[in-house]
């Protein structure tokens, strides 16, 4: 039908690496997504729940690295790099052959503020996105008439059931 639904569940190894390892600790996340095709639009929204990932007692060393200031100074690397956000929402509209062969997509969406200490410092984090994109797509599914009729289904209409002719 019109309504498409998907989840996934996504679990980030971060003690598998040496500088992500020593501040965040690894991170389970569930992403929830539907898109509705309303038209030639397909509106898009998406939610993510995420674990915080912050380290709650980190060590002296990143890596193979003692930062000068030891334990101040990773949690210092801590705040600037919070991973602390557990709530995501994001909404977006897709319009497949805006142009010819072009598609477009538009988007937007947010992390809601969260707040946390590491050591003498913390970080109060907020973050808001718009973006967007083009795709062009070439060779057969590009445009109608533009794929011979034998690589599509045959109904005798231009390419034979591409979605920008409607056949």
């Amino acid at each position: 039908g019109r309504l498409l639904i998907a989840a996934d569940l996504i679990y980030k190894f971060y003690s598998d690496t040496s500088l992500f390892g020593a501040i965040y600790e690894n991170q389970g996340a569930i992403q929830l997504g539907a898109q509705y095709s309303a038209g030639r639009a397909k509106l898009r929204m998406g939610y993510v729940w995420a674990e915080n990932a912050m380290v709650d007692v980190p060590g002296s060393e990143i890596g193979d690295i003692l930062p000068p200031g030891a334990v101040d100074a990773v949690q210092y690397i801590q705040a600037l790099s919070a991973n602390i956000n557990p709530h995501r929402l994001s909404a977006g509209i897709g319009i497949p052959n805006f142009l010819p062969g072009i598609d477009l997509d538009v988007y937007g969406g947010g992390m809601f503020g969260a707040r946390d200490t590491f050591g003498l410092s913390s970080a109060d984090v907020s973050t808001y996105f718009l973006g967007g994109g083009l795709t062009w797509r070439f060779g057969r599914g590009s445009g109608c008439n533009i794929a011979p009729n034998n690589w599509c289904r045959a109904n005798g209409r231009g390419c034979g059931g591409c979605s920008s002719c409607g056949g």
